[in-house]
């Protein structure tokens, strides 16, 4: 990570007001990131925290989803 990138980091869930400062591999990883973490949070709310139902709309395996759950934080409701 280029220096000054971590000085310009998002908080969880949000995004830079401005990408000036931001390389390119960041700006990328910070915007898949929170595209994941709002993706999977509406996915699931919509399932009522069904991960197969979840999964299965997103057309991926559940497995997947489950580490994608780990890697955010998120807990689904069953």
């Amino acid at each position: 990570m280029p220096v000054g990138d971590s000085d310009v980091a998002a908080p969880q869930g949000k995004l830079p007001a401005s990408w000036a400062n931001v390389s390119l591999g960041t700006a990328r990883q910070t915007t898949v990131e929170h595209f994941e973490r709002e993706y999977l949070k509406q996915l699931l709310e919509r399932h009522g925290g069904n991960v197969t139902q979840a999964a299965r709309e997103a057309e991926v395996d559940r497995v997947y989803i489950h580490r994608l759950l780990r890697k955010y934080g998120i807990k689904s409701e069953k």
